[in-house]
């Protein structure tokens, strides 16, 4: 793991505050490793381990609580955006924070192609250039348009900032998502458990390093998660087994074919969505018609975002999926 970190890190994370830790493993350093590194390597596991501890604890008398099929969640509509604002702004704002304190990005991906695709997609007729980004060419450019434009039209910082900014929405989503999961629990108990959650989702190497950069990972997760939101609210509110649940699930079949074409990586999101949440169905009618509401809006979330590129690929190669 800490090979990985030490790879994945780069020189984003060269900051005082780091040379001024004093964390007692030399025999890391010794290895030659940072002590930067040091600190992804321990406080992301320590939050895993802190939020799986706590939820053992208050899971075994969680069931006694409250009467089978009553949830806390239930109890609180009368505010049911208590607190949630406030997440949604310090996330967006911490998040935004750290990507203007990790530094400009300048990744091989963003000088190679990030930048590029997305200016001659905005600029360019397909075909005018051939292969500038080697096989990157001929990915999908649509998702690279918001950290063109961005880029292109506001100061370094200003950019970083409002990318890290959008990129912070995972924080909210996964807390939304653990609000669900332990609907069942007391409200602070509940707040504490979405709140660590999100923290060990968040902070992820991969996801603290792509802060205010243009790999667009964590801009896709973000439909994603979206979709996943909407489908535990769904399941854990029982109407999805409504007929007036279809459009929500085409919803959310929709954000992960969107997803899906936008960066093909997300694929397994997207057929996940697709085989497994009709399995958690009791009967076959309900089965069915969600089946058909995600597929639905799976395909044509897919073709909102990567048909036009689909055809262009088709009339010039003759195979749509021709960097595949």
């Amino acid at each position: 793991m800490i090979m990985i970190c030490q790879k994945t890190i780069g020189r984003r994370y060269q900051h005082p505050l780091f040379s001024s830790l004093r964390l007692p493993y030399r025999w890391i350093q010794d290895a030659g490793y940072k002590k930067r590194d040091c600190v992804f390597c321990i406080l992301y596991p320590a939050s895993c381990i802190v939020t799986l501890c706590l939820n053992t604890r208050v899971g075994h008398n969680a069931g006694n609580k409250y009467p089978p099929g009553v949830s806390q969640m239930n109890r609180d509509k009368a505010r049911p955006l208590e607190n949630h604002w406030i997440v949604l702004i310090l996330s967006a704002a911490v998040s935004s924070g750290l990507a203007v304190w990790s530094g400009q990005d300048a990744g091989f991906d963003l000088l190679n192609y990030h930048y590029y695709s997305g200016f001659a997609f905005l600029h360019k007729s397909f075909g005018h250039d051939f292969a500038p980004a080697q096989i990157q060419s001929f990915h999908n450019p649509l998702m690279h348009v918001l950290s063109y434009l961005v880029l292109a039209n506001l100061p370094a910082k200003a950019a970083a900032a409002l990318l890290g900014a959008i990129q912070g929405l995972n924080f909210y989503l996964v807390f939304q998502i653990s609000q669900v999961l332990f609907s069942e629990y007391s409200r602070p108990l509940r707040h504490i458990l979405a709140v660590l959650c999100a923290a060990a989702g968040f902070y992820g190497i991969v996801s603290t390093t792509e802060l205010g950069a243009t790999y667009g990972d964590n801009l896709i997760s973000i439909l994603v998660l979206s979709g996943l939101l909407l489908i535990l609210r769904l399941l854990r509110s029982g109407r999805i087994l409504q007929k007036s649940a279809a459009p929500a699930c085409a919803a959310a079949g929709f954000l992960a074919g969107a997803a899906f074409g936008l960066k093909f990586t997300s694929a397994n999101y997207a057929m996940a969505f697709v085989l497994a949440v009709p399995l958690t169905l009791p009967k076959t009618q309900n089965w069915m018609r969600v089946s058909g509401a995600l597929l639905c809006g799976l395909v044509i979330g897919f073709l909102a975002t990567y048909g036009y590129w689909a055809a262009n690929l088709c009339s010039f190669f003759g195979n749509p999926l021709f960097h595949i």
